[in-house]
């Protein structure tokens, strides 16, 4: 980020959910796409990498059974036999012939609580913030009962987007590798599943499968991070936070940034296409965020006048067009006197492809 660059509003933060079986791919290191993409994402400032308790209690179940495995199997290496079957049969029971699963309960422990480290510490996957807590189980079971989705995945689903008992998830991204899983959840014309989340007064998450993930800027274009390695995957990343952003905020969104033009008073101002049909209004607070997510930066004084080639001469100014608008940027020195904006910052806002947003949280 920039040296100049300010916090980051709640508002432009996203948050992207894993389901078991990514955090099992990622510990493993056996697909390096996705654990490039998830790492990408970690170092993104506007991304929060999470998963939940029951999640992990789940994969903790699955990497003692598989620790498991692999120690029977190097057991049985080390004595001169092997009997596949056995350790096909019994996995579920622990009961392997021949190994017992006490010798080796401790050795399975340390792993397993190696790989939760690793999620937490090379991965930056929280899973503190979304608890079990009490609200969770009638959802939980209205989605249970009105849909396909198993019980185990009713529950994925909620606890991400409950992570406390007071807290509802508006906008998050769950990422999994279960394709009925993620194709019941993006079921649009399952009228009993839009209505679990309108019971709840919650906005339907965004469920993407891992091998199918959309790009989010408009394209349509799809990625299998499970493949071979994509040369433009930081690009692709970065596009798929910002289309989140404005997923999340298309209420304030107003528009990208463009050239200005070569004339000296237009050094001054930053020049953004305002969306069709979106509404601008005067004295406003602006937040523009970069295009490659190095900056955010929120006016200190209100924006009282905008231009499309001359001043706008009324407000709220829409267009069912596309259109050009300008406006010039003044900051405040610590006696609160205006002053000209830096111009090392302003030459930042002023590159095309920056977002230009209304400033979420100046009243």
């Amino acid at each position: 980020m920039e040296t100049w660059s300010h916090p980051i509003s709640e508002d432009f933060s996203v948050k992207f959910y894993f389901d078991t079986n990514i955090l099992n791919f990622l510990v493993d290191n056996i697909y390096p796409e996705l654990n490039n993409f998830v790492t990408y994402l970690r170092n993104t400032n506007f991304v929060k990498l999470v998963s939940s308790n029951f999640v992990i209690l789940e994969f903790i179940g699955v990497r003692k059974r598989e620790h498991y495995i692999r120690e029977g199997i190097a057991f049985f290496q080390s004595t001169g036999r092997i009997n596949f079957s056995s350790l096909l049969n019994y996995r579920e029971l622990y009961e392997i012939p021949g190994f017992d699963f006490n010798s080796v309960q401790s050795v399975i422990e340390s792993k397993v609580n190696s790989d939760i480290d690793n999620i937490t510490n090379n991965f930056g996957i929280s899973f503190d913030e979304h608890i079990f807590h009490e609200n969770l189980f009638n959802p939980t079971k209205e989605l249970l009962l009105k849909t396909k989705i198993s019980n185990q995945d009713s529950i994925v689903l909620f606890s991400a987007l409950y992570p406390d008992k007071d807290i509802k998830e508006m906008h998050i991204t769950v990422i999994s590798k279960d394709k009925e899983f993620t194709t019941l959840c993006n079921d649009s014309a399952n009228l009993l599943y839009n209505g679990v989340f309108s019971n709840e007064s919650i906005n339907r998450p965004i469920v993407e499968n891992i091998n199918t993930i959309h790009k989010n800027d408009g394209t349509g274009q799809l990625r299998n991070l499970l493949e071979t390695p994509i040369a433009d995957l930081k690009e692709f990343t970065t596009s798929k936070v910002i289309g989140h952003i404005k997923q999340k905020n298309t209420d304030k969104f107003l528009g990208k940034t463009i050239p200005c033009g070569k004339s000296k008073a237009y050094n001054e101002i930053i020049c953004f296409e305002l969306n069709a049909n979106t509404e601008l209004n005067r004295d406003i607070y602006l937040t523009v965020i970069g295009k490659d997510l190095n900056f955010v930066y929120n006016t200190r004084i209100k924006i009282n006048d905008f231009h499309n080639n001359s001043s706008i001469p009324s407000y709220p100014f829409i267009s069912t067009d596309i259109k050009e608008i300008s406006f010039k940027i003044k900051d405040l020195d610590s006696y609160s006197n205006e002053i000209e904006l830096d111009k090392s910052i302003l030459d930042k806002l002023r590159e095309t492809g920056n977002l230009v947003f209304i400033n979420p949280d100046a009243s």
